[in-house]
C-alpha cells in the first residue's frame, strides 16, 4: 500500500506516515498505531509488534486494565518475583495455557457431592 493510501485511510496527511517509516519525528498515539494496523489488515501479533515497535500500550490493554485493577496487582507480582527472563517464559507459558483451555472449551465443573458421598 502507498503512503498515500495509508494516510488516506487513517485520516492523517502523507507526510506523517513518511515521518513514521523514517522514525523521524514523535511516536505515534496508540490509536494512529491502531488505526494502521487496522487499514493494513494486520494479525493480532503483528499488531501486538507494531505496539511494541512503538513502545506503546495498544488502547484494549489499556481499558482492561482500567477496567481490572487486579490486572496491575498480577502484573506487579509477577514483576517482583521473577527475572526478565523467568517473567517472560511464565507470560509465554499463561498464554499457551489459556489458549489451549480457549481451543478445547472450558473445563467441566465437578458435580455437587450426593448426600451419600457426604
Amino acid at each position: 500500500m502507498q503512503q498515500q493510501e495509508l494516510a488516506k485511510r487513517i485520516e492523517v496527511n502523507f507526510t506523517y506516515i513518511s515521518k513514521i517509516e523514517k522514525v523521524d519525528g514523535p511516536t505515534p498515539a496508540p490509536e494512529t498505531i491502531a488505526k494502521i494496523a487496522t487499514a493494513l489488515q494486520l494479525s493480532e501479533g503483528d499488531t501486538s509488534e507494531l505496539f511494541q515497535l512503538a513502545q506503546k500500550m495498544p488502547p484494549s490493554v489499556e481499558r482492561l486494565i482500567v477496567a481490572e485493577p487486579e490486572a496491575v496487582n498480577f502484573y506487579h507480582a509477577v514483576n517482583r518475583s521473577m527475572s526478565d527472563d523467568a517473567r517472560r517464559e511464565f507470560f509465554r507459558k499463561l498464554i499457551r495455557e489459556i489458549e489451549g483451555e480457549a481451543a478445547s472449551g472450558p473445563e467441566t465443573p465437578p458435580l455437587p457431592a450426593t448426600e451419600d458421598e457426604r
